[in-house]
């Protein structure tokens, strides 16, 4: 997989969209950031309401309820599937109009960083709202995940920038030129 969004055709009216990318973050940080969904607006302006509906979160069985406000307003329901923390999260996505099983799956680079690759089988009509489902979908994921990793990247270079990383032995007030 690459940065580029690509898709296949894998069954009748079934489609799998993949994306991947790496990020300058820690695995730790990468993961602590997506599984506080309240960061999620910080980074992804298209979300209304998120809230656990259902269960505790992200344990098998329960729901999150999401509402999308671009570039459609539509809900959905995020079931969880499997969670392996600091590896990987699935779940079925209901919204009354396509179901999708998406797999995100998270791994240390070992220069570096964080893989966050991320895989989904999408189901139902050709169009939602007017719109192609496919490549609204794939638009959304693209979106999201450059925006997701970009936030992880801004924190982890502040988090560098403020613990002083590459000064040597200079303590934190050196570095500020304080005495």
């Amino acid at each position: 997989m690459s940065d580029e969004l690509s898709d296949s055709r894998i069954g009748e009216g079934v489609h799998r969209v993949e994306y991947a990318l790496n990020s300058l973050a820690s695995l730790e940080l990468c993961w602590n950031i997506y599984v506080d969904w309240n960061n999620w607006p910080k980074f992804h302006p298209a979300y209304g309401k998120l809230s656990w509906t259902k269960g505790i979160p992200w344990e098998r069985g329960s729901t999150l309820s999401i509402e999308i406000t671009q570039p459609i307003h539509i809900n959905v329901e995020h079931i969880i599937l499997k969670f392996v923390p600091m590896q990987r999260i699935a779940w079925i996505d209901h919204s009354g109009f396509v179901t999708v099983e998406q797999w995100v799956n998270f791994a240390p680079i070992p220069e570096g960083g964080t893989r966050v690759a991320t895989w989904a089988d999408i189901v139902g009509p050709p169009t939602i709202k007017d719109m192609l489902t496919l490549p609204l979908f794939k638009q959304f994921t693209k979106k999201w995940y450059n925006e997701f990793v970009s936030y992880c990247d801004g924190l982890a270079i502040s988090a560098r920038e403020n613990s002083g990383a590459g000064d040597g032995d200079r303590t934190r007030d050196q570095r500020l030129g304080k005495p």
